[in-house]
């Protein structure tokens, strides 16, 4: 074969086997080489301003599922109570009780012996709600000692003071969360403070 005709094959090959060298030879130094200081210092700062910025909006979050499971937990206990009473047609106490640093609920018939004594309904088992909250002070049932208590009569309905269980975190804050029994046919309904208001009660 005449030399100029294999002249730009053999440029061709050049060029070629030049930018496969190029990428074998810079490739494998950079990965050789590693990350710089300057580059890990980089990376360090991003990840802990973005968990700065993270981390609140976390455990806010967090904070809120507490509360709304444990105000969901009251929910169900107030509604059994009230479904018991009208489907054995015997009234029900539905009782709730900070215990250290557990809050608790507890459902139970209404003893045609009378009403049963503080120390005799601590005697009893008691359930927790959820990790992390309270029975706040703000709670408007009726209260015996350390109980509150609401009571349903055989038609489900309230018999006696009506109100609202409030909840708040054990790590304190002002975010709560409430149920309320609005009515004495014993509706029901949800609340949560509101801080910015005046009165920042639970509602």
């Amino acid at each position: 074969m005449p030399l100029h005709n294999c002249l730009p094959q053999f440029k061709r090959f050049a060029k070629s086997y030049r930018r496969e060298k190029w990428k074998q030879h810079f490739g494998r130094t950079r990965l050789d080489q590693g990350m710089t200081l300057l580059e890990v210092l980089v990376v360090v700062a991003m990840i802990s301003i973005t968990a700065a910025i993270a981390a609140p909006s976390w455990t806010a979050f967090l904070n809120n599922q507490k509360l709304t499971v444990a105000q969901n937990q009251v929910f169900d206990v107030m509604r059994q109570a009230q479904i018991k009473s009208k489907l054995q047609r015997i009234r029900y106490d539905a009782y709730f009780r900070q215990s250290g640093n557990n809050a608790q609920w507890l459902i139970y018939p209404v003893s045609e012996a009378g009403e049963l004594t503080e120390s005799q309904l601590s005697n009893l088992s008691w359930s927790n709600l959820g990790d992390g909250v309270q029975i706040d002070a703000e709670t408007t049932l009726e209260k015996k000692g350390t109980i509150y208590k609401i009571r349903f009569n055989d038609y489900g309905e309230v018999s006696g003071r009506f109100g609202r269980v409030t909840l708040s975190l054990s790590s304190g804050g002002s975010k709560k969360r409430c149920a309320i029994v609005s009515s004495l046919l014993g509706a029901m309904r949800a609340g949560e403070s509101h801080p910015e208001k005046k009165d920042p009660k639970c509602d």
